[in-house]
């Protein structure tokens, strides 16, 4: 039996725009902050300058301050025990409301979450959360829960995943364009910041500081990766994507806005 597509003339031309159903090519940059220190946010946020792109936040510092003021910028949330957000998401939500960040997007901190914390989300005004990694996924598409009064957003890549593929399978940690579908990237300022390019790197590093936040820039100069191809290098180069005009680069808040405007 043929089955007859639902899709209005509308809601092909967001497919086309914003999930790869044609030749254009589209991303959704978003980076978690993870309680970097300033001087690495700083220098993030200085790479993506003329970027429409989305800070996931964990924290209040100066920079965190001026990021939000500048980018849009969503909600990183941490359920896990001893955080510094405090205890569930109750304490979570009353920490970050006291950033004065915008709750309009979300990602929660390693993706540990359950349906309740959406609802609780949706109660102070969440409306996309991408929270589910479906790592170089084919055809993923944003969905709405008409109970929530929100989209759900899979990511398409991230960097950590990225250095744990090319550790395990040489070349599993490639981005897939060739295939249509979202593609959410989430960057994390620590490892732009180091250009890591393995997870060696990066857990030598955690490995050898107290608490990140506090971390001295001139300590982090022997842990700076600047020989073989790392997470900074893949950023530049979508960057230069960008420039050269073979890809156009959203943010999440840009997602949230077109989606409604055309699918629901």
């Amino acid at each position: 039996m043929k089955r007859e597509s639902n899709f209005s003339k509308q809601q092909y031309e967001f497919l086309n725009e914003n999930c790869n159903y044609s030749s254009k090519e589209t991303i959704f940059l978003s980076f978690d902050i993870d309680w970097v220190p300033d001087f690495m946010l700083s220098f993030t946020a200085d790479l993506v300058s003329h970027l429409d792109a989305s800070f996931m936040h964990t924290h209040s510092s100066p920079i965190c301050k001026q990021v939000a003021e500048n980018f849009p910028s969503g909600i990183h949330p941490n359920l896990q025990k001893n955080s510094d957000q405090g205890n569930g998401i109750d304490e979570s939500i009353k920490f970050l409301r006291e950033l004065g960040v915008d709750f309009e997007t979300c990602r929660f901190h390693v993706l540990k979450h359950g349906y309740p914390d959406l609802i609780k989300l949706s109660e102070h005004g969440t409306k996309l959360d991408s929270s589910t990694i479906l790592f170089n996924g084919k055809n993923i598409l944003p969905t709405y829960h008409h109970d929530l009064d929100m989209v759900l957003a899979p990511y398409f890549w991230e960097d950590g995943i990225h250095l744990r593929g090319k550790e395990l399978k040489g070349e599993a940690g490639i981005i897939d364009w060739s295939t249509p579908g979202l593609k959410i990237f989430d960057f994390h300022p620590l490892d732009i910041y180091l250009n890591t390019n393995s997870m060696d790197l990066r857990n030598s590093f955690k490995a050898s500081v107290t608490k990140l936040q506090d971390t001295e820039e001139d300590f982090c100069e022997k842990f700076i990766n600047r020989d073989l191809t790392g997470t900074r290098d893949i950023l530049i180069e979508l960057i230069a994507k960008e420039k050269r005009g073979e890809i156009t680069i959203k943010s999440l808040t840009s997602l949230n806005r077109e989606f409604r405007e055309t699918m629901i």
